[in-house]
């Protein structure tokens, strides 16, 4: 079982380089501004409860890379609209 400190740095490295480099910053008692507190989850336990009670397998971060998204495409589907076979699966 990994030490919250090993935990730490794992989530720290899975932040972005300009996050870490801001992380890295901070704990030098740099200037690198925190996030402000209503861009942070609004209970920053949640996660590991939801994870504790086995809800979750782990907590994915959002990604911020916009490219990533642009270069979808939509998937074509034969027959009715997916919506609505969900929408009929659920009745």
């Amino acid at each position: 079982m990994a030490t919250d400190i090993e935990r730490l740095i794992q989530e720290i490295q899975a932040l972005p380089v300009e996050d870490r480099t801001r992380v890295r910053k901070a704990l030098e008692g740099g200037s690198a501004p925190l996030r402000p507190q209503s861009q942070l989850a609004p209970e920053p336990d949640l996660q590991k409860r939801l994870i504790d009670a086995g809800l979750l397998k782990e907590f994915k971060r959002p990604l911020r890379d916009a490219e990533a998204f642009k270069s979808r495409k939509p998937v074509s589907i034969e027959g009715k609209p997916l919506s609505e076979t969900i929408i009929e699966e659920r009745r």
